[in-house]
């Protein structure tokens, strides 16, 4: 009897000729089938954003890996290359490897973590993986990123993920990370600036531009990085605070009494 390879299905938010991409497409390909469908540009931070009042173009582009380019964001992305491309079951979704880490705050931003969970969203066990360095970083360290990312979506496809649960992967800029640490979302928040500036014409325009600030401590995927350590963190779609659900109905009673 035949056996049955898993399809994987590759996103990202960096665009296709993010390097990251295709170290992790190439990785992936020893395990099964997999499929590229990447933003056709820079999407960094877009966040969760899906295309509903202009079309989206797909485009399939000539690659040793199935992969296609599409003019829509990350989740559009998913979307696409399991509904329209793809057209069969996904075994896995695993969106990345991002240039920068993804901790704390930056997951209500990232595109990455987006189409990650988009996939979950859709039923599909995913993983949104990180390299936590904006320069450029040795061929090596992308490497050892890709494999690692093997490794656990081998994991991955073998035991599966709780229902509505991604695995959200950040990665230290070394090639022999210490080891790999299960951790919290930490407390990293950005400290807003806008810079303005006025064009020829005289009109005002602006830059958002932010400092990190944080205190994370023990436990944190940031703190795990900058221990040497690879970050684990499992993310829920079911953002309800539960700890906080009956203070909160207690707190502001009065307002089921003003109806």
């Amino acid at each position: 009897m035949t056996k049955v390879l898993p399809t994987i299905l590759v996103s990202n938010d960096d665009g296709l000729g993010a390097s990251g991409l295709s170290v992790l497409g190439r990785h992936l390909g020893k395990l099964g089938r997999v499929v590229i469908v990447s933003p056709d540009r820079q999407r960094s931070a877009g966040g969760h954003a899906i295309t509903l009042k202009e079309p989206i173009r797909i485009k399939r582009i000539p690659d040793g890996i199935e992969t296609w380019v599409t003019t829509g964001t990350p989740a559009d992305c998913i979307l696409i290359g399991i509904y329209e491309i793809i057209k069969d079951k996904v075994d896995l979704v695993v969106s990345g490897i991002n240039h920068g880490a993804n901790v704390g705050i930056d997951i209500t931003y990232s595109g990455t973590v987006s189409a990650a969970m988009e996939g979950v969203i859709c039923g599909i066990p995913s993983i949104a993986v990180s390299l936590a360095s904006y320069s450029e970083v040795k061929e090596c360290i992308l490497e050892m990123a890709g494999d690692f990312t093997r490794k656990l979506a081998e994991l991955v496809l073998r035991y599966g993920l709780p229902k509505d649960v991604l695995l959200n992967v950040n990665i230290p800029p070394i090639e022999r990370p210490l080891g790999v640490r299960f951790t919290h979302q930490g407390s990293k928040r950005y400290l807003p600036r806008i810079i303005k500036r006025f064009d020829p014409s005289g009109e005002p325009y602006y830059w958002l531009d932010a400092s990190p600030i944080d205190n994370d401590k023990d436990g944190s995927d940031l703190s795990a990085i900058r221990d040497g350590y690879i970050s684990i963190t499992p993310i829920k779609v079911d953002m309800t605070d539960y700890e906080h659900l009956d203070e909160v109905k207690e707190l502001y009673r009065e307002i089921t009494e003003t109806l």
